[in-house]
């Protein structure tokens, strides 16, 4: 057994260990104890990612077009007239050529052409014989400017066809060279020769068309004209009449319409091209190809807008330039009876001989 003493002292210790009593009696702070939460890792199970794998799956459709019928619009007839012209044809045989004569018979007036064929790209076409052939000094008289312009008084500015067409075209004021006069005489022309030609309809079209838009001739489009003159000229007297295959790549070259056809626009609206309406081609015309887009340039009330696209056919192409042709040597055949005075080059005499010129089979005009 232990003794007082002993147990006393027993006491003491313990109370002395014990942190609430610690340093009781001895005067001193007992040491601080570091906190201490043991460390627990903090553990969230992984639980594995998962998603059902669904198969992608998009139902199969058929491809399918319904057929459609293999279908070419019906193309209208390109470039054919809207008013046939009547002719009556015969070939003729001259000095050795066989010449094709077509007497025309259009707006009361009745008028001959003469043809000689040639072949194009696999195709026959008719291209304008002249009905004379000149002597030489006229030749040099149409090449050589005027000294001084000249005014010259047509004669028709009272005709109705003047007053009618007044809005499209007006001759030049004064001529510096055959050409210019030669130029207004055919533009005249086929514009007067529009206007016989639809005697009967002409006032009801003014004035449907009262309100319709024009795109006059300017005089830069009558200066490509008059250089086409020249050409015309020079073709006349080589006698090697211009032809397709020189112009189908020339996109300046300008063809003077010279039949009403009815045509439709490159987005499909119809309309017409009508004598002395101005076109020219948009493009060259590729090999095989057997009509041309063709670019209005100017156009008459009632005709296709200028700057329309139209499809015209080769052989009404050679047709309009077989009539250029045909009234530019109309209009040298006047100009030689009416030589204005004064105006001819040094050397040529006042009066044009006549005996160098070589007649065809007919006489045109």
């Amino acid at each position: 057994m232990f003794s007082q003493k002993s147990l006393i002292l027993f006491v003491t210790l313990c109370v002395a260990s014990t942190p609430a009593f610690a340093g009781r009696g001895t005067g001193r702070s007992a040491p601080s104890r570091p906190s201490y939460t043991p460390s627990r890792p903090s553990y969230t199970p992984s639980r594995p990612s998962y998603t059902p794998s669904r198969p992608s799956y998009t139902p199969s459709r058929p491809s399918y077009t319904p057929s459609r019928p293999s279908y070419t619009p019906a193309r209208p007839n390109v470039g054919m007239p809207r008013v046939q012209r009547n002719y009556n044809q015969t070939t003729v045989v001259h000095r050795g050529v066989t010449v094709t004569q077509r007497t025309y018979m259009r707006g009361g007036n009745t008028y001959v052409r003469n043809y000689n064929t040639y072949n194009f790209r696999g195709r026959e076409f008719y291209r304008y014989a002249p009905a004379y052939h000149y002597n030489r000094w006229y030749y040099g008289y149409l090449y050589t400017p005027w000294y001084t312009p000249m005014v010259y008084s047509w004669g028709w500015a009272n005709d109705p066809w003047y007053g009618y067409y007044g809005y499209y075209y007006r001759p030049y004021p004064r001529y510096a060279a055959p050409a210019y006069w030669l130029t207004d005489f055919v533009i005249a022309d086929l514009l007067a020769g529009q206007y016989a030609a639809n005697a009967a309809t002409n006032a009801a079209n003014a004035e449907a068309n009262a309100e319709a838009p024009a795109t006059p001739i300017t005089d830069d489009v009558k200066e490509q004209i008059k250089t086409q003159v020249e050409v015309e000229v020079k073709a006349h007297d080589d006698q090697a009449p211009v032809q397709l295959d020189a112009i189908l790549t020339d996109t300046k070259h300008i063809f003077a319409v010279s039949e009403d056809l009815a045509v439709t626009t490159a987005d499909g609206t119809p309309c017409s091209v009508t004598d002395g309406d101005l076109i020219r081609l948009a493009d060259p015309v590729a090999e095989g190809e057997e009509t041309a887009t063709m670019a209005v340039v100017t156009s008459k009330k009632g005709s296709c807008a200028a700057g329309s696209l139209v499809t015209i056919s080769l052989t009404d192409l050679q047709t309009f330039q077989n009539e250029f042709s045909a009234r530019v040597e109309k209009g040298m055949d006047k100009m030689k009876a009416d030589v204005p005075a004064g105006t001819q080059p040094a050397g040529v005499p006042a009066e044009a001989p006549g005996q160098d010129d070589v007649p065809l089979p007919s006489t045109q005009f």
